[in-house]
């Protein structure tokens, strides 16, 4: 700047609260008194110094506070490149495109220090320029501040009596910056930050106590629409238009703000008392239906196959049910033969179950006997079935099988015929043993052989503890049994021998005489 530069809007730079033998000290060029801030007419400031008449852009150092004096000393720069800020550090000769710590946190201090003057400024204006409140209001007493929250509330109590909640913070401070109470919270920010919350909560309460209103005038005049529904002098066949004249003088009409409005509160309860209605109407159906499920399921005489026809002619007819969905009457009937024929098969299926647990238990109580008549020798693998039914007719668990139902599983005669095939197994694989023992001794059985000398040759083997005694004996009876039958077959032979050899002598007679010797007999058959 030159020194010709305008000196529109100058202002002085010295501080207001300088004292006066600061203002009667000689006036130096480095004194801050020389200088005075001035703003161009394109609104940028500048500096100019009375003793030198020189002007300057920047704030000259004896102006700065002691932050900005900081900021300049700093090492880190700021400086624009193609609109992007960049730092440098003029002792490093680094560069950086963030912003270093030591640089933002002199920023930071600087921008505080600036806010608190500006606070200061805000507050010292709202004092001058005080409006005084209602001069009327009784005198308050001394004030109580032992906490931060003792203060909170006495701030917002200030604003409470002065009622500010609708007005600016600026606005606000004219009215409570000459009351004590205003300087209970130490900063300006505090105080705002309180205000800030006091005007939020009271919109906020006032937003609430007006939907608060329109809630109390909806419920009323839905009251109203009750009361004259009750008096029968509407339905839910009604209209606006017919509705309007019985209620329109009616405090309660008139507390509702707009015809707009009471129309929609009268479409909303007419659309409920059709929904009411339709419920009701539902659960009856309901109640019905479910008294007519009760008295089929009461009913001992309705089975499976009863038909529908009769239980139609005979429910139907009656008052109670005069008003039931048919289709839902037949539905129920359905559900209900349903059930009986799930019930009667379950009942089926669980004595079917039964029997044959029954079935079982005979079963094995007979096979029990079995092997009791094999042990004490009732039942060898001679033993036939019909023989073996004369012994047992008596017993008891042979009649539990017989009289059971006839189920093919418990047939007494075919259980028989199973133990007997177990039984021919394992007589099968002792008649083995015994012969694999008697060739092991080289023992050969005849028609002369007693029990007495067989019993002896066996029981010295390893085989003898695994034969039962009853097959050993059997086994012997079957092996002379053999003999026997082959010693009849010999002599069977032998006698159809002799017979033909007589037929023969008989038919050659004539070849010799009594004097007759075998030997010429014998040439002579040649």
């Amino acid at each position: 700047p030159s020194r010709g530069m305008s000196d529109q809007s100058a202002s002085t730079a010295a501080s207001p609260g300088a004292t006066t033998d600061e203002q009667k000290a000689p006036l130096t060029a480095e004194s801050a008194a020389a200088w005075t801030e001035h703003t161009t007419p394109e609104g940028k400031v500048y500096y100019h110094n009375k003793v030198t008449d020189l002007s300057a852009w920047e704030k000259p150092d004896v102006l700065k506070t002691p932050e900005e004096v900081a900021l300049a000393n700093c090492v880190w720069k700021e400086y624009d490149q193609a609109g992007k800020k960049y730092y440098y550090n003029t002792a490093t000769h680094q560069s950086s495109w963030e912003v270093p710590a030591e640089l933002k946190d002199l920023k930071e201090k600087l921008e505080q220090a600036q806010t608190r003057k500006k606070d200061q400024a805000e507050e010292e204006k709202a004092k001058a320029v005080y409006v005084p409140s209602d001069l009327s209001a009784p005198k308050k007493p001394e004030l109580q501040v032992k906490s931060k929250e003792d203060a909170i509330r006495a701030f917002r109590q200030l604003l409470e009596d002065m009622n500010v909640a609708s007005q600016t913070w600026e606005q606000a401070m004219k009215v409570i910056a000459r009351d004590d109470r205003y300087g209970v919270l130490k900063t300006l920010g505090e105080r705002k930050q309180v205000f800030t919350e006091f005007v939020a909560q009271k919109k906020k309460q006032e937003k609430e106590d007006a939907r608060l209103r329109r809630l109390s005038v909806k419920e009323e005049f839905t009251k109203l629409l009750e009361e004259t529904a009750a008096a029968k002098q509407i339905d839910e066949r009604s209209t606006w238009r017919t509705t309007f004249p019985l209620i329109a003088k009616d405090p309660r009409f008139l507390a509702v703000e707009s015809d707009h409005d009471r129309q929609d509160l009268w479409e909303d309860f007419m659309f409920d008392m059709e929904k009411r209605q339709k419920e009701e109407q539902r659960r009856r159906r309901q109640d019905t239906l479910a008294l007519f499920k009760q008295r089929l399921a009461e009913d001992k005489a309705i089975n499976p196959r009863t038909q529908w026809r009769k239980v139609k002619e005979d429910y139907l007819q009656l008052p109670e049910f005069k008003d039931i969905d048919r289709g839902d009457a037949l539905v129920a009937w359905e559900e209900h033969i349903k059930d009986l024929t799930n019930k009667e098969e379950e009942e089926r299926r669980i004595k079917k179950e039964e029997a044959k647990k029954q079935a079982r238990l005979h079963r094995d109580a007979f096979r029990s006997l079995l092997r009791e008549k094999q042990k004490d020798g009732t039942i060898t693998v001679r033993t036939r079935w019909k023989d073996f039914k004369k012994l047992i007719k008596d017993d008891e668990r042979y009649k539990a099988l017989t009289t059971e139902g006839g189920y093919s599983w418990s047939n007494p005669a075919d259980l028989f015929e199973d133990f007997m095939c177990d039984m021919d197994e394992q007589f099968s694989k002792d008649k083995k043993k015994v012969k694999a023992a008697l060739k092991e001794h080289s023992f050969t059985v005849t028609l002369e052989t007693k029990y007495e000398q067989f019993e002896p040759v066996i029981s010295g083997t390893d085989y003898f503890a695994a034969i039962p005694k009853q097959h050993l004996r059997i086994i012997f009876e079957m092996l002379i049994e053999k003999l026997r039958h082959e010693q009849r077959a010999t002599d069977r032979k032998r006698k159809k021998a002799a017979d033909r050899f007589l037929r023969l002598l008989e038919k050659k007679r004539k070849y010799f005489t009594p004097q007759s010797n075998f030997s010429d007999v014998r040439v002579t058959n040649r």
